[in-house]
């Protein structure tokens, strides 16, 4: 009884990580450049795991510290296994997206291309954007120089098991065209 208790205790505990909501939070910046990303599961109730942070790197010790050339393989060189047929790409974001919900955006994006025709453009295909955020990411174009500085705060949401089917169509795709 003890042993049947503690195994479903342990599939629980197994299991409930992947059943309730995981929320990811990514804060970047770009003047000094930083990004962090921070995971948390059970509904955003656990501790927040730290994924990237450059904000706080850490520091390397030992032989590994030291910088030595790092060897190539030629088949990366030469780009091969590195392709994804589009179609399945696309489809894999459209499902990613459908199953991922933004719980807040906040930001700024200052950007300017030179010409004041492409910064024009830039602004109004990132409009939408500004628009599903309620206000709380903005863009201010600067149409007399070429400029790119950007601070953003996102966090999303999503059930890890929902993810599952289309990340599993993914790899299915790419061993198709393999």
């Amino acid at each position: 009884v003890i042993a049947a208790r503690a195994g479903a205790l342990l599939l629980a505990l197994l299991v409930l990580p992947l059943a309730t909501p995981a929320r990811l939070r990514l804060s970047a910046g770009s003047d000094p450049a930083r990004l962090r990303v921070t995971l948390r599961l059970l509904g955003g109730h656990a501790p927040a795991i730290r994924v990237v942070d450059t904000f706080h790197p850490r520091r390397k010790t030992g032989p590994a510290a030291a910088t030595r050339p790092r060897a190539v393989n030629p088949a990366a060189r030469r780009g091969i296994g590195r392709r994804f047929p589009l179609r399945a790409l696309l489809a894999f974001l459209r499902d990613l997206l459908s199953r991922i919900t933004v719980r807040r955006i906040d930001g700024v994006l200052v950007c300017g291309a030179g010409d004041p025709a492409e910064t024009g453009q830039i602004y109004g295909a990132l409009v939408p954007l500004m628009v599903l955020s309620n206000g709380r990411f903005q863009m201010h174009p600067e149409f007399d120089r070429p400029v790119l500085a950007a601070r953003l705060d996102l966090e999303i949401s999503a059930i890890p098991v929902a993810l599952l089917p289309a990340c599993l169509r993914l790899v299915r795709a790419r061993r198709r065209s393999a």
